[in-house]
């Protein structure tokens, strides 16, 4: 038969066994955690660059309302540029 050992120092063994590999279970769960919150943290931070919906639609309204006096004035100056054309064609010696 094999070697005898008491009751209690099976059980002693058997919880020294499982406390060991509890601890390296709970060491391995923590570096996952700790994975986890630096990337929380990640993209905590790359949220915090983002643009806001708000801010967003200002700028896009501040670019539209750019773009339309833009637009006007250009057509101001093509107005005023075929009115010289014009004068010049009508007015000048041939």
């Amino acid at each position: 038969m094999g070697e005898r050992i008491s009751l209690k120092n099976y059980y002693d063994e058997k919880f020294r066994i499982l406390e060991k590999e509890m601890r390296e279970k709970k060491d391995d769960m923590d570096k996952r955690l700790e994975g986890m919150n630096e990337f929380r943290n990640t993209l905590k931070d790359q949220a915090s660059e983002f643009v806001t919906r708000d801010y967003l639609d200002t700028k896009i309204q501040i670019l539209e309302k750019s773009r339309k006096d833009n637009l006007a004035l250009v057509i101001s100056l093509l107005t005023l540029l075929t009115s010289i054309i014009m004068y010049f064609i009508m007015y000048s010696p041939s």
